[in-house]
């Protein structure tokens, strides 16, 4: 009786497929070779068909066909999502050449980055809008008033007076300020300007350098917003939505045609 249950046990198997080694020859079959490109990792596509695979648990070759269908759509999605990314960042980079004198150096970096590692990305959008921006916002506005401060007390008061408020830093930096200012008018054959006019053109430097700081940092949310809106509302995302679209449906029709098989399997053996 036991070796009568065994062979009919083994017939089943052979006839509903559950055998392991059943469909061996169409597992990551002709399907396959034309879903990855040459430059794209082979070890992923299998290991989402092994998953989609366990999830479906193809039992006839027509299975297994489908199955390795719903793989190569998910897989070409995948695509579209790096396409997008791609776009975007091309019109990002694109639209920045009309704000080139307005969008700050981390904008920039955050916006167009193109490297591969994620987290880098994220941390730059994150950055971009909490820490960078508020520590920049804060050294502005220091920088505009301690600059301010000095360039008001020099219109009342004597130059030495005003030079007492500055530290060696900033006595070194006008040194060297009046100094290249006047070798460059001696190369152009300009008279020297009075020392005065020259100190107060140094302390007005800082102000405006400070001021347009606080303005670039003030401004940013809106500049970056409407980059990226740009970016996005570009027509080459036409093309990529049509062809997402086309894959959703085609992904519906395919999952539809494998569980009506797979219910149409289980009525013809019987399995429920």
């Amino acid at each position: 009786m036991g070796v009568e249950v065994s062979v009919i046990e083994n017939n089943k198997q052979e006839q509903f497929g559950y055998s392991a080694s059943r469909l061996n020859a169409v597992k990551h079959g002709i399907l396959s070779h034309h879903a990855i490109l040459p430059w794209e990792n082979k070890e992923d596509y299998d290991s989402l068909l092994d998953s989609l695979e366990a999830e479906y648990q193809p039992t006839t070759c027509t299975e297994s066909h489908l199955v390795e269908e719903l793989a190569g759509i998910m897989w070409r999605k995948a695509r579209v999502r790096l396409a997008e990314g791609s776009v975007f960042r091309n019109e990002a980079s694109k639209q920045m050449e009309h704000y080139a004198s307005s969008v700050p150096d981390y904008v920039k970096a955050a916006l167009v980055t193109t490297t591969a590692e994620t987290k880098a990305l994220k941390k730059g959008l994150k950055s971009l809008v909490d820490d960078v921006s508020d520590a920049e916002a804060n050294e502005a506005c220091e920088g505009l008033a301690y600059w301010e401060e000095r360039h008001n007390h020099f219109q009342i008061h004597e130059r030495t007076e005003t030079m007492a408020l500055l530290d060696d830093e900033g006595r070194a930096d006008w040194l060297e300020y009046r100094q290249r200012s006047i070798q460059q008018r001696d190369e152009y054959g300009y008279e020297h300007l009075p020392d005065d006019q020259m100190f107060a053109d140094w302390l007005k430097s800082y102000v405006d350098h400070f001021r347009e700081m606080l303005a670039k940092n003030q401004h940013a949310p809106a500049i970056r917003q409407q980059i990226i809106g740009l970016s996005y509302a570009t027509e080459r995302m036409d093309g990529i939505a049509r062809y997402e679209t086309h894959l959703d449906r085609k992904f519906e029709r395919v999952l539809a045609m494998l569980l009506k098989l797979k219910d149409l399997n289980r009525q013809k053996t019987g399995v429920v």
